[in-house]
């Protein structure tokens, strides 16, 4: 029962319950300030910094094309292949070709060398007679004595993190994935404060006309991006959780301006999964999907792009066509009624393929684990690991993916020969080196070539024997006036001495000596 009675400001029981009341609400806040400051550290480390780990991609050595070039047209594949250049009948956009007879029009994409920016651009290459007979600008055919295409990446190597993520700047990405994001996941972005709370009505409104069988998602982009960024994705949601959530989209919000968060979302969403390597960010997702640079995805591929945002698993292209599929279609109609795209362009968008490479991307492939083993040793010995960790280093090779693929070739065809002669199971080992600069061109560590363990071309020690002869020799019938092959040499013992007061002593596999012989 209530008490009746009065004081100076009314009632008793009334007076009691304000009471209660602010001495509850400054219990929240003594407990939500400092609990917000110590978030908005937090952000300040994870956020402010910016310090995604960055993976160091190893490349193989750039196609230097010049017309004499040993060079054909399977060879000439072989590399655009590594490289992920596509044979779309056209050859005009960055990263495809076209091939006709012996002449291929090549549109490379321009990439970082160690000596500076190398521009994209459009040759024109014939190849006869084992050689560039021929090499010209594709539109003014203009004759030109070199051309570069950009290198195969044959590797990435991660630090702690096994995250694959190539960093794009905001006004780099192109302008219908960065406002058709924004159209299918926040379309109020530009608007809220890093909550969106008509949003959160219109979820519950859905919910609720539903009886709880439809629900819409309300979380701003600036949640998703504390979500994935600094609370880590794939744990259960708890109602703590979620209330970090939105106190940390609250702080982005007022710390950052909107098109720091929008860039920084761009490289942090996560967007599929290859064995144990995470992909984040949107330019590593094209490359992945599609095997594509941003610049270059259609519009049917940028909607599913932002499609798979909501789901990479659940809308897995390469897995669930039809499901992608729909999800891509539901995009493309966002896209047509923000009128992001006009109804000749989503028409023909609706009707186009998934375009979703067969294979993941060649970000995620370490392909030649063989020639790994000797970058990672190089490495080794010039980079402490702290280096090497995060640090998004490129490594220029002197990979060849043409020699390394007749390399493996080799390999294989001459170990199924041997076999088949009733050998034992044997093993191989291979290194191709260019004779002119000492550059490693092809690595093959065993009869498995793309299998990872016991390297035997750089880890099989064992002593050269006979394997010395023939430089012996060679060196010997490089001076023709001293020597030819009908010279006699004195077989008689010789004693070598060697460092610390050691002797070497040579002798015949018979223990004798033969005088003077050929």
């Amino acid at each position: 029962m209530l008490d009746d009675d009065t004081g100076g400001n009314g009632p008793l029981w009334r007076q009691r319950l304000i009471t209660w009341g602010m001495a509850a609400v400054a219990l929240g806040l003594g407990f939500l300030i400092p609990y917000t400051a110590y978030l908005n550290t937090q952000v300040t480390q994870r956020f402010g910094e910016l310090r995604w780990q960055i993976p160091t991609r190893v490349y193989a050595r750039p196609l230097v094309l010049s017309p004499g070039l040993a060079m054909n047209a399977n060879t000439l594949k072989t590399e655009l292949a590594a490289s992920g250049y596509r044979d779309d009948g056209a050859g005009t956009s960055p990263g495809t070709y076209r091939v006709e007879g012996g002449s291929f029009r090549i549109s490379s994409r321009g990439y970082v060398d160690v000596d500076g920016r190398v521009a994209p651009r459009q040759v024109t290459v014939a190849v006869s007679g084992g050689q560039v007979a021929s090499l010209r600008e594709a539109d003014t055919r203009k004759a030109l004595k070199v051309a570069r295409l950009d290198p195969a990446r044959i590797a990435t190597l991660y630090g702690q993190k096994q995250e694959e993520r190539r960093l794009v700047r905001l006004a780099d990405a192109p302008e219908l994935l960065v406002t058709g994001l924004q159209a299918v996941e926040d379309r109020d972005f530009n608007r809220h404060h890093g909550i969106d709370i008509s949003g959160i009505i219109r979820a519950v409104w859905v919910m609720v006309r539903s009886g709880g069988q439809s629900r819409q998602g309300a979380s701003t982009l600036t949640q998703q991006l504390a979500r994935s960024g600094l609370l880590g994705i794939g744990k259960e949601q708890t109602l703590t959780r979620k209330f970090n959530e939105v106190l940390y989209a609250l702080i982005m919000e007022a710390r950052y301006d909107k098109a720091t968060i929008l860039e920084a979302y761009l490289n942090q969403v996560y967007l599929g999964q290859r064995g144990s390597q995470a992909i984040h960010g949107v330019s590593s997702g094209g490359e992945f999907w599609f095997g594509r640079d941003l610049g270059s995805l259609t519009t049917e591929q940028v909607a599913l792009l932002i499609g798979l945002v909501k789901g990479p698993s659940y809308y897995d292209p390469r897995r669930n066509p039809e499901r992608a599929l729909d999800r891509r279609n539901f995009v493309l109609g966002k896209l047509h009624e923000s009128q992001l795209i006009d109804d000749a362009e989503y028409q023909r968008a609706l009707k186009a393929p998934l375009g979703v490479s067969k294979t993941p991307g060649i970000a995620a492939a370490n392909r030649f684990p063989a020639y790994i083993d000797l970058v990672r040793r190089q490495l080794g010995n010039d980079y402490p690991e702290s280096v090497l960790q995060g640090a998004g280093l490129n490594v220029f090779t002197g990979m060849s993916p043409s020699a390394q693929a007749y390399a493996e070739g080799a390999v294989g065809h001459t170990i199924k020969s041997l076999e088949n002669k009733r050998r034992p199971e044997l093993q191989a080992g291979l290194v191709v080196t260019d004779v002119h600069n000492g550059d490693v061109l092809a690595v093959v560590g065993s009869r498995d070539v793309s299998e990872p363990g016991f390297n035997r071309a750089i880890e099989a020690h064992r002593p050269v024997g006979s394997l010395l002869k023939p430089f012996v020799y060679l060196l010997a019938l490089a001076q023709p006036e001293r020597f030819s092959l009908a010279s006699w040499v004195d077989d008689s013992p010789v004693t070598v001495k060697l460092s610390r007061g050691r002797n070497w002593t040579p002798n015949n596999s018979d223990n004798r000596s033969h005088g003077t012989v050929r």
